[in-house]
């Protein structure tokens, strides 16, 4: 694996975090995947203009992976590589949900497994949940403001098509139920190391985590 720009450092350690909550290693590197604007625009157009896009394109058995970070993501980057941690929330998470993406399809292809949109998105929501509680440890304290923050307190682009806004809605508003099954079941008797079991089987249950949540 080679090293990383500096200014790219916060995307591997992001990368590190979820691979570790998760007892996984992909053995790629995110900095690896980056694309500019014109790079993507190429692969594929995107009128509504989103700031993070993972493209995926698979043929002859082959998987191929690009992570798109516009402007704003990559200033936040630069800031990173300077030693500033006044990060804003919304761009980090931003950040992170490329992150997650690329490590939830990179993993899965390892496996020989395939991923639905709303699976790929539901772990995404929860991961936004579990790097914030390791980010901040005190949240824990707090993890109703913090799943209102992450799954409630949301705009979806105006340009996002219904389909689309309709899976991140069904994707959110699983995810909120799952992290307050983690909160009332393991973070409010301090139960971290079973609650970092539970994540990991989670991160296994492939499309069958969908059911799982709505059967607690």
């Amino acid at each position: 694996m080679r090293t990383p720009h500096r200014r790219f450092c916060l995307l591997m350690y992001l990368q590190r975090m979820i691979e570790q909550h998760y007892g996984l290693e992909t053995e790629l590197a995110v900095t690896d995947f980056v694309i500019d604007k014109e790079t993507a625009e190429s692969l594929h157009p995107d009128p509504a203009g989103t700031s993070e896009r993972l493209l995926v394109h698979e043929a002859e058995g082959e998987l191929n992976l690009a992570l798109y970070l516009d402007d704003s993501l990559q200033r936040l980057l630069k800031h990173a590589a300077r030693g500033r941690r006044d990060w804003p929330l919304s761009t980090l998470l931003v950040l992170l949900e490329g992150v997650s993406h690329f490590v939830y399809v990179a993993w899965k292809a390892q496996n020989r497994q395939g991923v639905s949109e709303l699976e790929l998105e539901l772990q995404a929501e929860v991961d936004k949940f579990v790097v914030c509680l390791a980010l901040q440890p005190q949240l824990r304290f707090a993890t109703g403001a913090l799943r209102s923050r992450l799954f409630r307190q949301i705009r979806y682009h105006p340009q996002a098509r219904a389909q689309i806004a309709e899976r991140y809605r069904e994707a959110n508003e699983l995810a909120d139920k799952y992290c307050r099954y983690l909160e009332t079941k393991f973070l409010r008797y301090d139960r971290t190391s079973e609650m970092n079991a539970e994540l990991r089987r989670f991160y296994r249950k492939g499309p069958g985590k969908v059911n799982a949540i709505r059967a607690l």
